[in-house]
């Protein structure tokens, strides 16, 4: 059913989809494209959503880059790589029905799951229970890591503000090292949510690891992905508004339109002032997953699994292992004779077809429907959690969001190292209670 809120943002959303104020126009083609916005909505702002969700970020996602954006990108004939990569209004079509029928069988997977054997909710800021923490390895861990990444710069901090200066002094190192690195300026954030979740007060801890936290992950020197991982896990514990409904929603959703640009924007023009903000951000290449999710589709050829099994054993190098399949943008880029910048978006259920076909796309869907209907629902179905699976969750939601925008290597290599220095931080803040255990 359609609610109130849900019928004043499609009241308002049906006015840009619909208006005829572009290029092209295909009234067939729009509906389609508005039938994927009135799902989206519906389950955004459904009266039994969550505060927030996997399934929020998933509807979100569908709603701004799937719904809306081809839309006004087809309305201005936009193409963001080559004249190959151009869409015709079959390939709109096409397209849109592909990620309708995604949508609508996702969507009824997923209520299916959460709604069965359905526990109580708690909507309630979420409580822990754990072991004793040893706040001494909070702080000693966060400097030495802290430490470390500094020397690892060369004490350059210019490359703790600017992304530009970051990504020129990773092409001159080695790689793989820069990326452990990279994970590393994580620790104090961790630090600090397992110190916030444990409910126990210490000001001056706090305050050091809040500062260690910005301070090596300022938002104009780190990927755009990234500063979603940082900073919403702070606004899930520090912000208690965003457990009223449809607060995280907007916050959401003013993030995409408003912060995500403008960290593109600043990447290449260090000059805040000089149009940072545009009227229009869905024409801009940060919206360009749908484009090159289709063409992928189009224009590759499936792997049967091969570029799949390159994602899972991410950590091993090229120099050893050859062959490697290449990533998915780089697949796409070359099936294009594309030569410009291929560090490009391939959405989730594009992989899924590069890897398998149409049985992959559904693979895919079953995949995400089953794990974000058990994941949220074991978030909210009672109020108590260890920090650990709380910490695990409020990583997840951003990084819902990258799986589905892309690419997929990329993201599985950073949730993976990420959620192992979570487990590796957990573990040596339970040391003394891991060997009572082992004596027992």
């Amino acid at each position: 059913m359609i609610n109130k809120n849900s019928l004043i943002v499609l009241i308002l959303l049906s006015f840009i989809i619909f208006l005829d104020n572009g290029n092209r126009y295909n009234l067939e083609l729009i509906f389609i494209y508005f039938s994927i916005v009135v799902i989206s909505t519906t389950q955004i702002f459904s009266n039994k959503a969550l505060p927030f969700s996997l399934h929020n970020i998933f509807n979100l996602f569908f709603l701004f880059f799937i719904g809306i954006a081809p839309v006004i990108q087809y309305k201005n004939n936009i193409v963001f790589l080559n004249k190959l990569s151009s869409l015709n209004d079959l390939d709109y079509i096409k397209g849109g029905v592909f990620y309708l029928v995604i949508l609508l069988i996702y969507n009824i997977l997923y209520n299916k799951i959460f709604n069965k054997n359905n526990n109580e909710l708690s909507i309630k800021k979420r409580r822990t229970f754990d072991f004793y923490y040893d706040k001494k390895i909070l702080l000693l861990l966060s400097l030495f890591t802290s430490l470390i990444i500094l020397i690892y710069f060369n004490f350059n901090l210019d490359i703790l503000i600017s992304r530009k200066s970051l990504i020129l002094f990773s092409r001159e190192s080695y790689k793989p090292l820069t990326s452990i690195v990279n994970t590393l300026r994580l620790v104090p954030l961790f630090s600090l949510l397992f110190l916030k979740l444990s409910n126990k007060n210490n000001i001056k801890l706090e305050v050091t690891l809040l500062l260690l936290t910005i301070l090596l992950n300022i938002p104009t020197s780190i990927p755009r992905f990234k500063v979603a991982v940082v900073y919403l896990p702070l606004l899930f514990v520090y912000f208690k508004p965003i457990y009223i409904k449809n607060t995280f929603n907007y916050i959401f959703s003013i993030g995409l339109m408003i912060v995500f640009p403008y960290l593109h924007h600043y990447r290449y023009n260090h000059n805040i002032y000089n149009n940072p903000f545009k009227t229009n951000v869905f024409i801009d290449a940060h919206f360009d997953s749908f484009q090159n999710s289709i063409n992928l589709i189009k224009h590759c050829s499936i792997t049967y699994g091969e570029q799949l099994l390159a994602i899972i054993l991410f950590f091993v190098p090229s120099d050893l292992w050859t062959s490697k399949p290449l990533n998915s943008n780089k697949i796409l880029v070359k099936s294009i004779d594309y030569d410009g910048f291929s560090n490009i978006a391939i959405g989730y259920f594009a992989e899924g077809y590069l890897n398998f076909g149409y049985i992959g796309v559904i693979l895919f869907i079953i995949l995400i429907a089953f794990l974000n209907a058990y994941i949220d629902k074991k978030f909210w179905s009672n109020n108590k959690k260890k920090s650990i699976f709380i910490l695990i969750y409020f990583i997840l939601l951003p990084f819902e969001f990258i799986l589905l925008r892309g690419s997929l290597r990329a993201l599985f290599a950073n949730l993976i190292g990420s959620i192992l220095l979570i487990c590796l931080i957990y573990i040596l803040l339970n040391h003394k209670n891991i060997k009572k255990l082992a004596k027992n």
